[in-house]
């Protein structure tokens, strides 16, 4: 139908933020008109929305993603992560303004489904939902591996910044946005704190095992606490408070539980010595 097509020209515009012109009356016509005068068709209406995104996601979302030769603009950049983090504030910035053009159909909804004690429709976390189905799930493990791998650069040279993270700052933040509408951080935990807390205890496993190799037990000392304080700043400019207890525990357990024998090495050495000395005077007297 003419407004089905409008309405899915007009979608596309918001999505793609081009310098198009966008007609706003006519997308919120189009949605008034439905609910207020054809409110058997709503049903329709979510659906054709749903649709609509799921395709635009796989054909062009996706595309971009994997720097498609149709899109120049992706396809000269190399980083999945870039990619990502820039496609991911388009789409969520342009969230909002699809959710503010249905607005007045969930309003609609949340009074039928009030009354009839039904689910209502809610477009924000429908935008939310497709993008976890339709991009996430088939770039989770190399999305999460392009995060870590900025993170790595940044713990190297012991500086962190938003800045020289800027990326993987965005592309947390979608999960833990993401997470809207799924529980309490359910898909944060599941997509990305899981598998980051695999990494962390994977790095810091090899990470103390070279470092106590070449450097004293003191210098080892300073080595730890400069870990320590860089994970725990991490945490306040990256991820989520409720992130710190688990990550500091998994630091704490690579970097100094696991190696425990060998910070008291040097005292049993101590001790042993002070026995025999001990023993030998005992014996001469």
């Amino acid at each position: 139908s003419w407004a089905a097509k409008r309405m899915e020209e007009g979608l596309r515009v918001v999505l793609n933020l081009s310098n198009e012109e966008i007609k706003w009356m006519d997308l919120y016509t189009i949605v008034y008109n439905i609910c207020a005068f054809n409110k058997q068709l709503i049903p329709r209406l979510y659906q054709n929305l749903e649709q609509f995104l799921a395709d635009y996601t796989k054909n062009v979302t996706l595309q971009k993603l994997r720097g498609s030769d149709k899109f120049k603009d992706f396809a000269n950049d190399k980083s999945l992560l870039k990619r990502y983090a820039t496609l991911w504030e388009q789409f969520n910035f342009s969230a909002t303004s699809i959710n503010e053009i249905f607005k007045y159909m969930t309003q609609q909804e949340k009074n039928r489904a009030s009354k009839e004690c039904a689910k209502h429709y809610e477009v924000l976390s429908l935008m939310f939902q497709v993008w976890r189905e339709q991009v996430c799930q088939g770039i989770s493990n190399e999305l999460i591996n392009d995060i870590m791998k900025e993170i790595i650069e940044q713990r190297e040279t012991g500086t962190l910044t938003t800045h020289g993270s800027e990326h993987a700052r965005k592309a947390i933040q979608s999960f833990i946005d993401l997470s809207s509408g799924v529980g309490e951080l359910e898909y944060y935990k599941e997509q990305f704190e899981e598998p980051f807390l695999a990494h962390i205890t994977s790095y810091y496993a090899e990470f103390s095992a070279q470092q106590l190799e070449s450097n004293s037990i003191a210098d080892y000392s300073v080595v730890v606490k400069n870990s320590l304080d860089f994970e725990s700043n991490f945490v306040k400019t990256f991820l989520l408070d409720n992130s710190e207890f688990e990550l500091m525990a998994v630091c704490k357990g690579e970097l100094i539980e696991k190696h425990l024998d060998k910070f008291f090495e040097p005292f049993n050495k101590i001790l042993r010595k002070t026995v025999v000395e001990e023993k030998a005077y005992a014996d001469v007297s």
